[in-house]
C-alpha cells in the first residue's frame, strides 16, 4: 500500500463476488469489474454497472472491501486476514495523433 494512505482507516463494506467468465459481479455494489494482463505485463482494471442476468456463476467469495481515497481510487480486498490485495488507479492517458 502507499504509504500516503497506509495511516488513513477507510470506509469498509462486505461483499460477495461472483465469479462469471472472465470477469466478477460485486453484490453489494452491483458492478462488473474484469482485471487482465495487458501485453505489456501491465495489469488492467476495469468495472461499470451491471443489469444482466447471469446464466452461470463459477465461484463465490466473500470479501471486505475498504475505499482509501475516491481519486485516485485507493483500495483494498481482505479475503482473508492472511490474504490482502491493494489497488491504486492510475491515470489512463490517451495519445492523440
Amino acid at each position: 500500500m502507499p504509504q500516503a494512505w497506509s495511516s488513513k482507516a477507510g470506509k469498509s463494506y462486505d461483499t460477495k463476488f461472483l465469479y462469471v467468465g472472465l470477469s466478477r459481479y460485486d453484490t453489494e455494489r452491483k458492478i462488473l469489474s474484469k482485471i487482465a494482463k495487458l501485453p505489456n505485463g501491465k495489469i488492467q482494471y476495469t468495472e461499470g454497472p451491471c443489469g444482466t442476468t447471469f446464466s452461470r456463476g463459477y465461484n463465490t467469495e466473500l470479501a471486505r472491501v475498504t475505499l482509501y481515497s475516491e481519486s485516485p481510487r485507493v483500495w483494498s480486498e481482505e479475503l482473508s486476514t492472511e490474504c490482502i490485495y491493494y489497488f491504486v488507479q492510475q491515470p489512463i492517458q490517451a495519445v492523440v495523433t
